[in-house]
Order: C-alpha cells, then structure tokens, then sequence
C-alpha cells in the first residue's frame, strides 16, 4: 500500500490529477487532461518545503490539538490524540502536495492506523462515528472522481480527514469537504489559477471544521 498516490512507477511524465490540469473542455464540456512532469514525493521533497510553511503548520496542530484537549477533557484523551495524531500527518501530506502535487501514501496509511487504533481502544462508537466519517466525506469525492474532477490521492486523503473529523461529529466530516470545496474554489477564480492542489486545502477543511464543531458542541453542553 505504501507508495505515492496518482503515480505510476517509473514513468517520466503522468497523467496530472484532472483538478488540477484543468486547461480546456472537450466537445462535452469536460475539462481534457495534458501529461506534465511532476517529481514523485521524497525525502528531499520535504527538503525543499518552506521552513516558515513547516512552522505555521506546525503551530497550527499545536492550537488545534490545544483547544481539543481544553473542551474535551482527560475522559476522551485516546481519541483527541488520534485527531491530533492524524492532523500532524496529514499537515506533512498537505505541505509535500503543495510542493509536488502529489500526496503520499505511507502518511495517509500511518493515519489510517492511527484511526484503527482509536477505534479499537475507544470502542464501537467510536467506530460508528469514524465509519460514517469516513463515508460522508468520501463518497462525494468519488463521485467528482468519476467525473474526471480530482485525482484518486483527494479521494484517499478525504476519508482519513472524514474518519478523524468523523470522532468529533460525523457532521464535522462533511464540514470538511465543504470547507475544502469553498475555500479550494474560491482561491482558484482569485488567483486564476486552474492547477490547486487540494491537499493543504482538505487539511484545513479537517482543522476547521474539528474546532469549530468541538466548540459548537462544548457551548450546547454536549461535548463528547
């Protein structure tokens, strides 16, 4: 399972992820895709990533894992680290697509783990709500996948963000997507830019949708 996601091995030039090449429409108004050399995600990929970028992600997961600890509680200590565990990895995932559109495989399988882990030791609803995680924020990914909209590395970033946001709130997964969707979109027509890597997009989607449903839920007195 470990490799990088979009990639063939060895090739030279690849198919780029559809939502990110979008340079013209076909004669059904579906965008055409251009083969581009992209590098593959390495050890000197993360090299070459901006320090200042590595220190505000890196901040950003402290604030984040901060506040869940703060409106939580010890009770839920395993599945707040996991949520924690997961936005670091996926931090590295967002800033390495960033850099080399491409988002790697053995970062999105280590956040994987660490969601089975926190389904084993938190019990069956902490499945349930990872699960349906998961499904929420997934499903409508494949479905633009299908379209030729993104490439199959979105799909499997969104549901390691669905299945974390998912122990939050299974809700807090579609207010991922969404957030990702609406800020992803909006930067592209204010940039004019028609190749957005939607990693770092799907993480902030995760950060803010897991804060702000974490808060909504602490001020109706119903934090888990």
């Amino acid at each position: 399972m470990l490799g990088q996601s979009n990639s063939s091995a060895g090739a030279t030039a690849i198919i780029a992820p559809r939502s990110r090449m979008w340079s013209g429409t076909t004669t059904r108004d579906r965008p055409f895709i251009k083969r581009v050399a992209v590098p593959r995600p390495t050890a000197s990929t993360w090299s070459v990533v901006p320090g200042a970028a590595k220190l505000v992600a890196g901040l950003a997961c402290v604030v984040h894992l901060a506040v869940m600890v703060r409106l939580w509680g010890p009770h839920q200590l395993v599945e707040v680290m996991a949520v924690g565990i997961v936005s670091m990895l996926l931090a590295a995932a967002a800033l390495i697509d960033h850099a080399a559109q491409r988002i790697p495989n053995d970062l999105l399988s280590w956040g994987a783990i660490a969601l089975l882990v926190a389904a084993a030791l938190g019990g069956s609803a902490t499945l349930d709500h990872i699960a349906v995680g998961v499904a929420l924020a997934a499903l409508p990914m494949l479905i633009v996948l299908l379209t030729r909209g993104i490439g199959i590395g979105d799909v499997k970033m969104a549901a390691v963000v669905g299945g974390a946001a998912g122990i939050v709130h299974p809700l807090a997964a579609i207010g991922a997507v969404f957030a990702m969707a609406l800020a992803s979109g909006l930067y592209g027509m204010a940039t004019g830019r028609h190749r957005v890597a939607l990693g770092p997009w799907l993480w902030g989607g995760l950060l803010a949708s897991t804060t702000a449903t974490t808060v909504t839920l602490h001020l109706l007195g119903d934090a888990r």
